[in-house]
């Protein structure tokens, strides 16, 4: 692992510039009050602070559309030719370590056999650049889930700003290759530098007791919480758009003559018809079982499955449900049944 280097701020547009002539490069970019993660160039101003991108990593490793593959019909066979996942290997500036703790918890489910090819690619290619965070936000509870985000686990580089300039340190041998290719703008830092920085300290929620969840779903499956939340809930599924562990996705098929492709896009377990059948039966015909899905797959069903509870601490959903639901209450709530 290499030590900390220091980079002035004045820099960093020719070092991202650099950076272009060997990779794509994104970083969240600021428009008003919405930030999102954009390739660069852009018309937008590069945001790397602690505030959450409205969409999260997960966007550029599982994208809301994909193609998998096209297809042509020539009597009775067809030529595939599968879709390609990316052209240029890629750089991701300003990633926060709830992000990137999610994508450990995709891993498990697009990396298990069979490994999904697209998912895959993307991950092989994709360096990321974590900033440190003090992970202190209203909605903040990385830290009840044993996440560090100054510094977070799976980051190729670690990057914090550090006032008149920003700190790099590689994590990785993806992450070493990208700081020797910025050599040129990296000095060594100093020792007072070095000491505001090892000041730093994350913040907590004590209250969030996840390792208190009962995850045997017999217990929870009757509780009067899943018609509480089913009253406040519109269905919206706005919290399974932003989460960045949730995966679920349709697959269709699009054809024109003899020809076409297939391709997949984001579903929700809050649709009304996510598990609908042909036959027209649903079992989960109303928002008390559906939202009982969504929580029960996080904190029951995958961490039986994985050994992980599918939650990363990263508040977005109770920050953008139009009702306030979030997860934090929930499991709050489910921790008190143990006492």
């Amino acid at each position: 692992m290499m030590s900390w280097q220091r980079m002035d701020r004045s820099d960093l547009p020719a070092a991202i510039s650099v950076l272009q002539e060997k990779w794509d490069v994104f970083a969240p970019v600021k428009r008003g009050t919405d930030i999102r993660i954009r390739q660069q160039p852009t018309d937008g101003k590069i945001f790397l602070g602690q505030t959450k991108p409205l969409l999260p990593l997960k966007m550029l490793f599982l994208p809301e559309v994909e193609d998998l593959f096209s297809f042509t019909i020539k009597g009775s066979t067809s030529d595939i030719i599968p879709a390609e996942p990316l052209t240029r290997e890629r750089v991701v500036f300003g990633v926060l370590g709830c992000d990137i703790a999610a994508l450990e918890i995709l891993d498990h489910v697009f990396l298990g056999e069979p490994v999904d090819g697209s998912y895959n690619k993307r991950r092989e290619q994709t360096t990321l650049i974590a900033i440190a965070c003090t992970g202190d936000g209203a909605e903040c509870f990385c830290t009840s889930l044993g996440i560090n985000p100054l510094e977070p686990v799976g980051a190729d580089v670690l990057f914090a700003d550090v006032g008149n300039g920003y700190f790099f340190k590689a994590l990785s041998q993806k992450g070493k290759r990208m700081t020797e290719t910025l050599r040129a703008f990296l000095k060594k830092p100093s020792e007072k530098e070095l000491t505001d920085l090892s000041a730093l300290v994350p913040g907590t929620r004590g209250d969030i007791s996840v390792d208190r969840v009962p995850k045997d779903s017999d217990r929870l499956w009757n509780l009067p919480i899943w018609e509480d939340l089913a009253r406040r809930c519109l269905g919206c599924g706005v919290c399974t758009v932003i989460c960045p562990t949730c995966h679920c996705f349709d697959l269709e098929d699009e054809r024109r003559g003899s020809s076409g492709k297939r391709f997949r896009s984001w579903d929700s377990c809050m649709n009304t018809s996510f598990t609908k059948m042909a036959s027209g039966e649903n079992p989960r015909p109303t928002k008390r079982e559906r939202i009982r899905q969504r929580f029960l797959h996080k904190l029951s069903y995958y961490p039986i499955k994985h050994g992980l509870v599918a939650c990363v601490g990263c508040g977005r959903c109770s920050a953008r449900c139009p009702v306030g639901i979030g997860i934090d209450e929930i499991i709050v709530e489910l921790a008190e049944m143990e006492g």
